[in-house]
């Protein structure tokens, strides 16, 4: 909502990356607000739930240390991140784009919610 709210104000234009950049509308951002509220409701949510339901004893008995624990929390964002960069690289190979073109459909603004727009089987082979 923040980056919404200074895209529209017009308090990002000096840092726009295009001169001319046609500001979105709120409709544009809400679209991709949508997409990302049903990730979580409807694939985040519940996976997650079952995990840590069913890793709760495991959870519970953990002896690591604040800065072990913090260590294996950044192990795994990164991890992360580099698993969803090189999925994202592969979706762009002609057998796979089929999955990831919603993605980068065209609309008359780009804005910052638009990263949202993928399919289901994007979401759950990237998350």
């Amino acid at each position: 909502l923040i980056v919404m709210y200074h895209d529209l104000s017009g308090k990002w234009k000096d840092y726009a990356l295009v001169e001319k950049r046609t500001v979105g509308s709120t409709a544009d951002y809400l679209w991709g607000l949508k997409s990302f509220m049903a990730d979580i409701v409807f694939m985040f949510t519940p996976f997650m739930t079952c995990c840590f339901a069913y890793r709760e004893d495991q959870i519970d008995a953990a002896e690591d240390s604040i800065g072990l624990s913090l260590l294996k929390l950044f192990c795994g964002y990164f991890l992360g991140k580099l698993w969803a960069t090189a999925v994202h690289y592969a979706l762009h190979l002609p057998a796979l784009y089929k999955f990831h073109k919603r993605h980068h459909s065209m609309t008359h603004a780009l804005v910052a919610t638009k990263a949202w727009e993928d399919s289901w089987v994007e979401y759950m082979v990237m998350e």
